[in-house]
């Protein structure tokens, strides 16, 4: 424990004289002891962190034979993007202790949402500062480490099927219908088929449309079309990668009677 917390006496001197006219206050301790951190220095953290940020609290006091309980708060433009250790903003010193800690710890997403800010703040009537009101709070940011969701206009495709055999590469067109839904006119390739069969007669046949939707949590839906009879696109699921512009989708087929065992299909964006 640092030696200018392990205060031996109540009588402080109150006013310090410097020089001929300058005069300095320096606080007493509150009655009780008093908090403050150890450092109000701000950190940043990412998102991604799973330890989050640990800030240490020190207690002034001449004892604590009975433990002590800090009180403190959290603020940010949105709590939900983290957590904090203690939860119930009361920051408890067990017996003879003179030092505990406040822990910040980001909640990952997938959503591109900014860096956030949080400030965390001492507060309470027991709470007081050894004449440095700087110790009182402290900032910590949490770093976005989510790109952005930007759907290029066309997508490179690349099918695997048939236990690992890649189809032909071909490029589609995904044709925005609202927000986070996309039309492809399709998803294997207009030759899939004919490369599947090995018949040229199925080129442009057989070619999968289907509409993606991309939900909040950048998993994939896709509804497949009933052109030229039902079940012949039951549809799929699959990921959206924002930072590589990119779908990842598994696609059961009808055409095949299931006999193709579906396909795997990779869409990359193509910069516009």
């Amino acid at each position: 424990m640092k030696t200018y917390l392990k205060i031996t006496t109540m009588i402080f001197a109150a006013i310090l004289m410097v020089g001929c006219e300058e005069e300095i206050t320096v606080l007493q301790p509150l009655e009780g002891g008093h908090v403050q951190l150890q450092t109000s220095s701000g950190v940043s953290v990412s998102e991604g962190s799973t330890t989050g940020a640990s800030f240490k609290v020190q207690l002034g006091a001449m004892v604590n034979t009975d433990g002590y309980t800090a009180t403190f708060t959290v603020e940010s433009d949105d709590n939900a993007r983290f957590t904090t250790s203690p939860s119930n903003g009361e920051l408890y010193f067990a017996p003879n202790t003179y030092e505990s800690s406040i822990t910040i710890i980001p909640i990952d997403n997938v959503i591109n949402d900014g860096n956030l800010k949080i400030t965390l703040s001492l507060s309470g009537s027991n709470t007081g500062v050894y004449g440095n009101d700087e110790l009182r709070s402290v900032v910590l940011t949490i770093s976005d480490d989510d790109c952005p969701t930007e759907i290029s206009t066309t997508y490179v495709g690349n099918v695997s099927a048939f236990g690992g055999y890649d189809a032909d590469e071909f490029e589609v067109e995904l044709v925005k219908v609202e927000d986070n839904v996309y039309y492809a006119e399709t998803l294997w390739g207009p030759n899939f088929v004919a490369w599947a069969t090995g018949s040229a007669a199925y080129a442009g046949l057989y070619v999968y449309p289907g509409v993606i939707t991309i939900n909040d949590d950048f998993t994939v839906t896709v509804e497949g079309g009933t052109e030229p009879f039902a079940g012949a696109y039951p549809g799929g699921s699959g990921t959206y990668s924002a930072c590589d512009d990119e779908f990842v989708i598994s696609l059961p087929d009808g055409v095949f009677n299931g006999g193709g065992a579906g396909a795997t299909v990779t869409l990359t964006g193509k910069d516009d």
